[in-house]
């Protein structure tokens, strides 16, 4: 198992009851669990945007290279995280 190091993050009122939510439904055994599972699903979202898929290079000021999606707006039934 790898090493955890602890970190501090602030969230705003809605992502704290976001992530106390998923915890209160059975889902997640900690808040933890939940940023970790997060985590993972932007890093994955991220990696998929840099291998090029229908994407343009960004040019931004973070200047972190990542290539930007083109798309619309999401369905709200996107944003849920099923078990």
């Amino acid at each position: 198992m790898p090493t955890k190091h602890a970190l501090n993050v602030s969230l705003t009122e809605p992502l704290r009851d976001f992530v106390d939510e998923q915890v209160q439904s059975g889902r997640f055994q900690t808040g933890s669990e939940v940023v970790r599972a997060a985590l993972r699903l932007l890093q994955d979202n991220l990696q998929g945007l840099v291998r090029g898929h229908g994407q343009e290079r960004a040019d931004d000021a973070d200047g972190i290279g990542l290539a930007k999606e083109k798309r619309g707006p999401r369905p709200a039934e996107a944003h849920r995280i099923e078990p």
